[in-house]
C-alpha cells in the first residue's frame, strides 16, 4: 500500500498512472486499526457542532438513492434496460430547472450474465454501449454517472471508465462539450460529463481518487467524483470480516472522509469534479460549510438500512473471499498454480499414521478425464482391524480431554482451515468439479456449523439435574455412545466432514472417517489439518475406499457402536443391510441423511424479471447436485410461457466450464455414472417430446463429464421416481384451483421436501401453509441458493434418519443418557 502522505505531497505527481491503480489494488485489504491509525497521523477530521450549526447554510437538498434492480440474465433484459437509461436521459432533459443533471447506471445490466471480469467480447459491447449513453446525455449536458460500485465492482468499474475515457470516438466530442457548456472549466482541460460514485466506508477512497486524479491528468479530462458517506449497497457490510475492504467503524469512517475531502482541497487534486452525499444530519454543518467553500453540491440521504450482520464466529483471523478484488484474484490463482504442480495422495490414516504400502489408483479430473488429480489408497481389512483396536482404546475422551480442551482443538481447526481456505476451496473444486466459488461458501457455512455446534455443547452436553424425591439428587449425565463410523459424501465433502468431526470430538466419541471415493483427496486435507491442531491421534482415523469393497470391513465389525451416514438411499439401506449380519450383536444406532427434493411454487403475481436470478442460482448452482438444489418448479398457467422464455434465453448464458474458474457458473458432473444418468433422464423427456429448452456445450466440453442446463416439462411430481443430481429444472404448469392437488403430491412424494412459494396473496399463502407438509417451508425467500445449511430431508421419510447438522437433536444423537441418583437434597419439581 502506498503511503497516505504521498497523496499529499509534490511526489504524488510524479506517480503514474499504474502506479497509482496498484495502489488501489493493495489497499484493498489493510487492517482498519492500521488504517486507522495512518488516517489519524494525517491530523484531519470532520467535527461538526451546534455553533457551526447556526452558521450553516440553508438546509441540504435531498439525494434520491438509485433504485437497485435484479441482475440482467438476457439480451431481453440487457436491452430493456438500456432502453430505460435512454428514456432518463429524455426525462432528465425535460427539466430545465434540474440543478444537478446526472444518470447513475450500473455497467454490469446492459449485458447478460456479466462478468466481473468481462473478456474482449463482453467489454466491447460494454463500452459501445457506455459510449453511446455517453453522447446522448452529453447533448443534453446530463453527467454519466456509474452509481457506486460494491467492493467486489470497484477495480471493474475504473477499469470500464480508463477505457470509456480513452476512447478515440469520445476524445473529440468532450471537448466540443466542454467548449459548449462548460465556462469554469480551465483551458486546455475537458469535460468528459462522466463519473463514478464511490463510498466513504471503503478502505480504498483515497487510492481511488488518486488514481482518477491521474488519469484525468493524463487524459486531460474532468472526472465526476460523488463520494457517499455510507454505502447504499447494503450487501458491503454484511461480510465484513476481519480482513474485508469495508471500514465497519463510524470513527474510521469520519477519518476516511476527512483524508477524501482534503485531498479534494489540495493542489493535487485538479481534475476531479466533487460530490458530497450524507446520511448523518450532524455533519450536515460543517459538511455544508466546506462544500459551501469550494462550491461543491452536496445533498443529504436516508441513512441506509442496517445490515443484517452475520454470525459472530469468534475466529478472528477471516480471510476474505470476495471475487472482483485483483489481491484476492492473485492469491487464488498462486494457490492454484501450486495444486497444479502437486498430486495429492489420500490413504488410510491411524494413529496419526498414512499407510501408503499398497499400490495407489490414479484419479482424474472430473472437468478433464485425461488429468490426473491425485491418487488413493484403499484400506484393507488388516486395516479396519486396526483402526477399530486403536479407536475403541480411544474411547476414554472425557476422561483425558476436558470439555474446554476440546473446544480449543476445534476453534484452532477452524482457524486453520480459514488461513487455508484457497487451497481447500481449490483442491476441493478439481477433485468435485463443484466452482470454486461454491466450494467457498461450503467453507463458510461449515464454519458456522462448527459455530454452532460449539454454542450448543456447553449445555446440551453437560450433566443435568431432573425431578427427584425429596431425599435424593438425581441427574442425567451424557455419555458417548463409543466408536463411530462416518461416511461423509461427494457432495458436502467439508460440511459434512467438519460436521461429524466436531459432533464427535464434543461428545466423546471416537470416529472412523469413511470418506465418498470422489472426495477423498479432500477428507484426507481436512484431516491433515484436524491432527494439525493437537487432536490426539487415536480419536479419528481416515479410511478411504469404495463402500461395495470395504463395506464388510467396516460395517460388520462387533465393535461398531454408530453410524453417520450422508449419501444416496440405496447406499443407506445397503448399510442397513449389512449390519443386520452382525449376529448376536446389539442394535446401533443409524443416523442418515439420504437428502430431499425443493420445490419451488410461482404465484401469477409475481415479477418473474426479479426472480429469474434466484432461479438460476437455485437450480443450476453446484451442476445441480447440491441436495437443496431446485429440482421442480410449479408455476401458475397464466405465467408459464412468460418464465419459459426467459429461463430459456437465460440458461444460454450461463458460463460452463472448469471449476477452478470464478467465472464458471456450472462445473462437470462428480462422475461418469451421475453424468450418464442425467443423459438418460433427459432422453427419455426428449422421446416424449418433453424437452422445454436446453443450454450448448462445445469441443471444450469434450474431456470432462459436463451436463447442459435443461428445462424438462412435468406434468405431476409422481412422474419422478428416483433423484436426478444435474443441473436439470423440472416445470410443471397449475391453474389456481389445482393448488390443493399439487401440495397433495408433494406430500405423499415420500421423501422431506424444502418448498418455497413466491406470492403476494396472503389467502394463498395460508392455504400452503395449512395443506404443506413440507420439512421446509419458505415464504418468499430472498434467495434460493442451495445452502450447505439447509436440510430438506430432516430426517423424514425416504430421507433419512437424521437430524440436521448444527442443531441440539443432532448433538443428542450421539449420546447416550445415564441417570445418576444419590442422597441428598432432592429438588421437588412438583
Amino acid at each position: 500500500m502506498l503511503p497516505l502522505p504521498l497523496y499529499f505531497s509534490e511526489e504524488f505527481r510524479l506517480m503514474s498512472a499504474n502506479q497509482l491503480l496498484q495502489g488501489v489494488f493493495q489497499s484493498a485489504l489493510i487492517e482498519e486499526a492500521r488504517l486507522s491509525t495512518e488516517l489519524k497521523s494525517l491530523g484531519l477530521t470532520l467535527t461538526g457542532s451546534t455553533s457551526t450549526a447556526a452558521n450553516s447554510t440553508a438546509p441540504l437538498p435531498i439525494f434520491p438513492m438509485p433504485a437497485t434492480s435484479a441482475r440482467v440474465h438476457t439480451w431481453d433484459q440487457a436491452n430493456h434496460q438500456f432502453n430505460l437509461y435512454l428514456h432518463q436521459i429524455e426525462e432528465l432533459a425535460s427539466r430545465p430547472t434540474e440543478s444537478i443533471k446526472q444518470l447513475q447506471i450500473n455497467p454490469l445490466n446492459l449485458y447478460p450474465n456479466c462478468s466481473l471480469n468481462p473478456d474482449h467480447r463482453t467489454r466491447s459491447s460494454l463500452i459501445k454501449k457506455l459510449a453511446a449513453l455517453l453522447q446522448l446525455a452529453r447533448a443534453e449536458n446530463i453527467c454519466l454517472l456509474l452509481q457506486q460500485p460494491t467492493e467486489q465492482q470497484l477495480e471493474c468499474w475504473l477499469s470500464l471508465l480508463n477505457d470509456l475515457m480513452r476512447d478515440p470516438a469520445l476524445r473529440g466530442t468532450s471537448q466540443e462539450s466542454s467548449q459548449e457548456t462548460s465556462q469554469e472549466t480551465p483551458q486546455g482541460i475537458s469535460n468528459f460529463g462522466v463519473g463514478i460514485g464511490l463510498s466513504a466506508a471503503s478502505k480504498r477512497l483515497l487510492p481511488t481518487l488518486g488514481y482518477l486524479e491521474s488519469l484525468g491528468n493524463e487524459l486531460k479530462s474532468k472526472i465526476a467524483i460523488q463520494i457517499l458517506e455510507q454505502p447504499f449497497n447494503n450487501d458491503q457490510r454484511s461480510y465484513a470480516r476481519f480482513e474485508t475492504p469495508i471500514l465497519t467503524m463510524a470513527s474510521a469512517i469520519r477519518l476516511n472522509l476527512a483524508a477524501a475531502c482534503a485531498f479534494l482541497e489540495s493542489t493535487n487534486s485538479q481534475h476531479l469534479q466533487p460530490e458530497l452525499v450524507i446520511s448523518d444530519p450532524r455533519l450536515q454543518p460543517v459538511m455544508g460549510l466546506i462544500c459551501s467553500s469550494k462550491s461543491w453540491p452536496c445533498r443529504l440521504c436516508d441513512p441506509p438500512p442496517a445490515p443484517k450482520p452475520k454470525s459472530d464466529l469468534g475466529f478472528s483471523d477471516r480471510p476474505c473471499s470476495l471475487r472482483g478484488i485483483h489481491i484476492i484474484e492473485q492469491r487464488l490463482k498462486l494457490t492454484r498454480e501450486s495444486l497444479e504442480l502437486q498430486q495429492p495422495k489420500a490413504a488410510p490414516v491411524i494413529a496419526g499414521e498414512a499407510l501408503t504400502s499398497q499400490a495407489a489408483k490414479v484419479r482424474f479430473l472430473p472437468s478433464d478425464i485425461h488429468t490426473p488429480v491425485g491418487s488413493q489408497v484403499d484400506i484393507t481389512e488388516l486395516d479396519a482391524k486396526q483402526a477399530f483396536k486403536v479407536c475403541s482404546e480411544g474411547e476414554g475422551i472425557n476422561s483425558t480431554l476436558s470439555a474446554y480442551a476440546r473446544r480449543t482443538l476445534l476453534e484452532a481447526f477452524a482457524e486453520r482451515v480459514l488461513r487455508q481456505q484457497f487451497e481447500l476451496a481449490c483442491l476441493c473444486a478439481r477433485e468435485t468439479g463443484k466452482p470454486v466459488n461454491d466450494c467457498l461458501y461450503e467453507i463458510e457455512d461449515s464454519i458456522v456449523l462448527l459455530d454452532q455446534h460449539l454454542q450448543l455443547a456447553s449445555s446440551l452436553l453437560s450433566p443435568q439435574e431432573i425431578h427427584a424425591s425429596c431425599d435424593t439428587v438425581c441427574e442425567l449425565t451424557p455419555l458417548p455412545l463409543g466408536t463411530l463410523l462416518g461416511f461423509t459424501p461427494w457432495s458436502q465433502p467439508i460440511l459434512q466432514f467438519i460436521a461429524m468431526t466436531s459432533a464427535a470430538l464434543l461428545s466423546g466419541n471416537t470416529l472412523l472417517i469413511k470418506p465418498a471415493a470422489q472426495a477423498a483427496l479432500t477428507a484426507h486435507w481436512l484431516f491433515d489439518q484436524l491432527l494439525a491442531c493437537g487432536v490426539p491421534a487415536e480419536y479419528f482415523a481416515l479410511l478411504p475406499g469404495s463402500l461395495d469393497e470395504v463395506g464388510s470391513y467396516l460395517l460388520e465389525d462387533y465393535r461398531l457402536d454408530g453410524v453417520l451416514f450422508c449419501g444416496s438411499a440405496l447406499a443407506a439401506a445397503e448399510i442397513q443391510h449389512r449390519l443386520t449380519k452382525r449376529a448376536g450383536a446389539p442394535l446401533i444406532p443409524v443416523i442418515s441423511d439420504t437428502g430431499g427434493r425443493h420445490a419451488a411454487i410461482i404465484d401469477a403475481d409475481q415479477s418473474i424479471n426479479d426472480l429469474l436470478p434466484r432461479l438460476l442460482r437455485g437450480a443450476f448452482s453446484h451442476a445441480g447436485q447440491h441436495h437443496g438444489s431446485l429440482r421442480v418448479l410449479y408455476v401458475e398457467t397464466t405465467l408459464a410461457d412468460e418464465l419459459l422464455d426467459l429461463l430459456s434465453q437465460a440458461i444460454n448464458q450461463l458460463r460452463i466450464g472448469s471449476p477452478e474458474s470464478r467465472e464458471t457458473d456450472i462445473g462437470p458432473l462428480v462422475s461418469r455414472k451421475q453424468m450418464d444418468n442425467a443423459y438418460m433422464h433427459i432422453e427419455r423427456f426428449q422421446a416424449a417430446g418433453r424437452l422445454l429448452a436446453q443450454g450448448e456445450l462445445n469441443s471444450a466440453h469434450q474431456e470432462g463429464y459436463f451436463v447442459p442446463p435443461t428445462l424438462l416439462k412435468l406434468y405431476t411430481l409422481d412422474e419422478l421416481q428416483e433423484q436426478i443430481e444435474a443441473p436439470i429444472l423440472h416445470l410443471v404448469r397449475f391453474d389456481r384451483e389445482e393448488l390443493n392437488a399439487k401440495l397433495d403430491e408433494i406430500n405423499r412424494s415420500g421423501i422431506g421436501m424444502a418448498l418455497s412459494l413466491f406470492s403476494g396473496d396472503s389467502a394463498l399463502t395460508e392455504q400452503v401453509k395449512r395443506y404443506s407438509r413440507a420439512s421446509e417451508l419458505n415464504i418468499n425467500p430472498p434467495t434460493l441458493c442451495p445452502n450447505s445449511m439447509e436440510c430438506p430431508g430432516a430426517g423424514l421419510g425416504l430421507s433419512g434418519t437424521a437430524a440436521r447438522p448444527g442443531t441440539a437433536d443432532y448433538l443428542r444423537a450421539l449420546v447416550r443418557y445415564q441417570r445418576l441418583s444419590e442422597p441428598g437434597d432432592g429438588i421437588n419439581l412438583s
